[in-house]
């Protein structure tokens, strides 16, 4: 039984060309999205249309030269790397908490500026996060010192604050100890601990229960706290079956508030209407499945879990964007994979998906007799 099930899951129908076009494609889908959705804000603020696209082209190029890179780069050597990794996250996460080095906006402490260039720490500790839980739980699943190790991340990140991209970071390690064998016991008992304290720390702070009322009464306030979910239901809205038309969007016209980053979907569902937006989220849909393809098919522990915490990475960021785009979450500031503005956040996905590419390179290769059967043992234990 276990030969047939290894023997169907070895042939792999994703090839690694047809998954790299797959992803350029994607990327300069998101650059056109951008460019539509932020030519007034762009105009209005800077005097040309193209000012947030053109910045963001800079990124695409330089993503695109980093995953087709990282096709070249063995799997191994992010194992043995590991560590360096998760220890540069650290010191990042600490850094940018440093007056003089983290640089303030609107009331957090997320950024760290290298001349012109913003950083934003933790977009590279999502990154840092599987890597280095990939390679520490491919060993042991040993519960306190995962838990050491994750609380210091995700604690780091609330510091600044930022709530959203911490839950982000838990949830994340979570999943990876789940799926790496851990203990589900403790690992249930400090969950619900955690769900318990997030709510006391959305409690505690005021603009945390701000947006939390905001969600459950969206009519609450609609020109102050509630004013950017109802413009985003009012594109959604507008959108009808098959939308505006593209470029002709009113809520981007000054209404709609962060249209090039979290509310690009909103942009996009207004002018292509639902058929847009499913078919946007079958690319989200086809992009997630070929990455689970990719992780079952591995014959060692390691390139499993870094390729199953990618998937669920990139998969946790699209459900919290698109789920507070229709309002069954809170607003959490959360971009969108691939499409919405954003330096970091888009390089952070790209050297991922570059990571699931040379994957996808290794797997496609002709496999010795010896690794079909490790194969074979590591699906029975999965």
């Amino acid at each position: 039984m276990t030969n047939r099930v290894s023997s169907r899951l070895t042939n792999i129908t994703i090839k690694p060309s047809h998954f790299a076009l797959f992803v350029i494609f994607f990327s300069l889908f998101g650059l056109l999205c951008i460019f539509d959705a932020s030519v007034a804000d762009s105009l209005q603020t800077f005097g040309v249309p193209w000012y947030y696209a053109s910045r963001h082209a800079i990124w695409v190029g330089l993503g695109t030269f980093i995953f087709l890179i990282l096709g070249l780069i063995p799997i191994t050597s992010w194992q043995k790397t590991a560590k360096v990794i998760f220890l540069v996250a650290i010191i990042l996460l600490v850094a940018v908490l440093i007056p003089g080095v983290g640089t303030r906006l609107q009331g957090a402490q997320r950024w760290i500026l290298l001349g012109p260039v913003p950083i934003q720490p933790a977009e590279i500790a999502k990154l840092a996060v599987v890597i280095f839980f990939a390679s520490w739980l491919s060993r042991h699943q040993r519960f306190l010192p995962f838990l050491v190790f994750s609380s210091a991340l995700a604690g780091l990140v609330l510091l600044q604050p930022n709530m959203s991209n911490a839950v982000i970071i838990f949830l994340l390690a979570t999943s990876m100890y789940f799926l790496a064998g851990g203990n589900w016991k403790p690992l249930a008992t400090f969950m619900a601990f955690a769900s318990i304290l997030g709510l006391l720390l959305i409690a505690a702070v005021p603009y945390r229960r701000e947006r939390a009322m905001t969600f459950l009464d969206p009519t609450s306030d609609p020109l102050g706290s509630s004013y950017h979910i109802r413009q985003i239901t009012i594109a959604l809205g507008r959108g009808g079956l098959f939308g505006q038309g593209i470029g002709l969007s009113k809520q981007k016209q000054h209404y709609l508030p962060e249209t090039a980053n979290d509310s690009v979907f909103a942009v996009l569902a207004e002018e292509t209407g639902f058929v847009g937006s499913i078919m946007i989220i079958g690319l989200y849909m086809l992009l997630i499945k070929s990455g689970l393809s990719i992780a079952k098919v591995q014959d060692d522990k390691f390139k499993y879990l870094i390729a199953i915490g990618i998937t669920t990475w990139l998969t946790l960021q699209i459900m919290l964007n698109l789920s507070a785009m229709v309002a069954l979450v809170p607003l959490t500031g959360v971009p969108l994979p691939l499409l919405s503005y954003g330096g970091s956040a888009y390089l952070s996905n790209m050297i991922g998906l570059g990571i699931l590419y040379r994957l996808l390179i290794e797997t496609t290769k002709p496999k010795s007799r010896s690794s079909r059967g490790s194969r074979s043992k590591l699906i029975k234990r999965f």
